[in-house]
């Protein structure tokens, strides 16, 4: 009877009447449909009591028997007993899995969001006409997942989370369990890959016109690539050349006045001539990409700076 006195006799350890309260217990991978019959127990005793079988009783009738783990003094307990027939639960089959993707543009970075919530629905029927019933209902946490609703659960244990439902004399309800999984990832636009702009796309997470602006700027990068690369080659090619001078010059002035050495002589300096135009093509080269780098590093920025852009999606997957 809720509320009531209830004898718990733990056996050869100790043999005394505690106070208990008759309640139930749901866990679905135990019994799928009836909660087991359970006492909720507090270890008032001033004493650790050690874990093992205990009997228990309602004033005049014997409950059953269970296994309590060890309790330490002011801790709370439930012992599981006996099938609780007068009550039925199930799970709801408009139980379901929603899936919604957010994304999210300011100030050239893009945040990305996957979330996925699931949401369970027990029904619960307390079929006893006469007596209200204390249930407990274990629910799996389940790996990655948090809980959305209810806010906060009785308690935690390891594998479940347990909520505490008063169900009325024949009362029939609904208790909803919703759980979130939920992956986010930040990324730079102009790191943007095309594969994961299209995906974008056939969400519909993106529209064409941030579409439209997001490629301009990935062709602006890509352009920028390209000149930062020449630039470094061009780079790369003034100092071999510079190198080669200096050895040439070392040559040079290492020959004679032999037919010979003039003739190579004249080789040689043709061939600093040579350079010495190849080196001004290059200056010039790089001072016109330079000047293109620059005016596409503005442009860039500014589009980075005017893209701003959020949308979500939700569906059933």
């Amino acid at each position: 009877r809720a509320g009531s006195t209830l004898s718990v006799v733990s056996v050869p350890l100790l043999s005394e009447n505690f106070e208990g309260k008759r309640v139930a217990l749901y866990n679905q991978s135990i019994r799928a449909e009836n909660p087991l019959t359970a006492v909720l127990f507090k270890n008032d005793t001033g004493m650790v009591l050690e874990g093992g079988p205990v009997t228990v009783y309602d004033p005049g009738t014997y409950l059953g028997e269970g296994i309590m783990s060890l309790l330490k003094e002011g801790e709370e307990t439930l012992i599981p007993l006996a099938v609780e027939l007068g009550c039925r639960i199930r799970k709801d089959s408009a139980s379901e899995n929603r899936t919604y993707f957010r994304l999210q543009i300011e100030s050239g970075v893009m945040k990305f969001t996957r979330a996925r919530l699931i949401t369970s629905i027990y029904v619960l029927n307390n079929e006893n006409g006469k007596a209200d019933l204390d249930l407990f209902l274990d629910h799996p946490i389940g790996v990655g997942r948090e809980l959305v609703e209810p806010e906060k659960p009785y308690e935690t244990t390891s594998n479940y989370y347990r909520f505490r439902i008063q169900l009325a004399a024949g009362e029939t309800s609904r208790f909803n369990v919703v759980q979130r999984t939920r992956l986010d990832e930040t990324i730079r636009v102009l790191d943007l890959k095309d594969d994961r702009l299209q995906m974008y796309l056939e969400t519909n997470l993106v529209d064409q016109k941030t579409e439209t602006r997001i490629r301009e700027l990935l062709g602006i990068q890509r352009e920028l690539d390209t000149i930062k690369e020449s630039l470094e080659n061009l780079k790369t090619e003034g100092e071999t050349i510079f190198q080669n001078q200096k050895r040439v010059r070392e040559n040079l002035a290492a020959l004679g006045t032999h037919q010979e050495d003039l003739e190579l002589r004249r080789r040689y300096l043709r061939q600093l001539n040579e350079e010495e135009d190849r080196l001004r093509e290059i200056e010039n080269e790089r001072r016109v990409q330079q000047e293109r780098r620059n005016e596409l590093q503005e442009s860039r920025n500014r589009k980075v700076r005017e893209l701003s852009f959020e949308n979500e999606i939700s569906g059933n997957r």
